[in-house]
């Protein structure tokens, strides 16, 4: 190989080296792009927040002899019980501490094994992700048995048990019956003659009733009586 010929070939394989390192500083670069494209995206979109889960009304049906009897409550602590009729034969309202503990237990067992409800129970629960319906039979767990459903029935029956029943307002039976007022006299009237003594309400002296007994001349509250009047002659 003649000089000329490796001096071609040098010459080619640094054209090369230098079209490869040329080809690679633009990969990268057009890289280095991309990934700060990818960046301004992610830093324009709003960040992904998990919501948790909260309950708003919880529903709780149960097969009786009867027919399906129901309870519900809300996240204000309102109880309402029905019979199967859908007779309301309970209402009140429990404190928030209370609800909020009620509550917190459903979430937990909603969170962990799947809830194993006993024969005749449904539980509905209302969440602000939307509506979750247990029903009897909840496939087991791996360790074996699923969270108990029972223990669940037994806290929202505590929890209505002890749910007192609103006061209600007494109210007469038939018509009352008035009570009788005394009207207070306004100062300076006169007082009521049938509330003031004896002496004060007898007859004013008069000489007529003097002259029935007879006797020596009298004067009385300013009333001068002489002596008696011969009667007329008949």
């Amino acid at each position: 190989m003649t000089s000329k010929q490796v001096i071609i070939l040098s010459s080619i394989g640094g054209t090369l080296v230098i079209a490869a390192v040329l080809l690679m500083v633009i990969n990268l670069a057009n890289q280095a792009k991309k990934n700060m494209a990818e960046r301004q995206v992610q830093q324009q979109q709003a960040p992904t927040v998990a919501v948790k889960r909260q309950i708003r009304k919880v529903y709780l049906t149960r097969q009786t002899k009867n027919g399906i009897e129901t309870i519900e409550i809300d996240s204000t602590g309102t109880v309402i019980k029905r019979d199967a009729k859908g007779k309301i034969i309970k209402t009140g309202r429990q404190g928030f501490a209370t609800t909020n503990s009620l509550f917190e237990s459903i979430n937990k067992a909603l969170d962990g094994q799947p809830i194993n409800l006993p024969s005749g129970y449904t539980i509905v629960v209302e969440t602000n992700q939307g509506t979750i319906t247990v029903n009897p039979g909840g496939s087991p767990s791996p360790s074996g048995g699923g969270t108990g459903g029972g223990d669940i029935i037994d806290e929202i029956d505590d929890f209505v048990d002890h749910t007192l029943n609103p006061t209600p307002t007494p109210r007469p039976s038939g018509n009352p019956t008035p009570t009788p007022t005394t009207a207070t006299p306004l100062p300076g009237a006169s007082p009521n003659p049938s509330t003031l003594p004896a002496y004060m309400t007898a007859p004013q002296f008069t000489c007529e009733d003097y002259y029935k007994t007879g006797s020596k001349p009298i004067k009385i509250s300013n009333v001068y009586c002489g002596l008696a009047e011969p009667s007329p002659l008949p």
